[in-house]
């Protein structure tokens, strides 16, 4: 992650807001087949 990412992130005021929309246009992202089926066990 590029620095002024992070500054930019830390600064957000709603910081789950600001990640999904700079996650889901500036980075590749896929969901991993074992956490497909819902499963929330580590």
């Amino acid at each position: 992650m590029p620095l002024e990412a992070f500054v930019a992130f830390k600064s957000a005021f709603t910081k789950g807001r600001y990640s999904t929309i700079t996650s889901a246009t500036n980075y590749a992202f896929r969901l991993a087949q074992e956490k497909a089926a819902g499963s929330l066990d580590d």
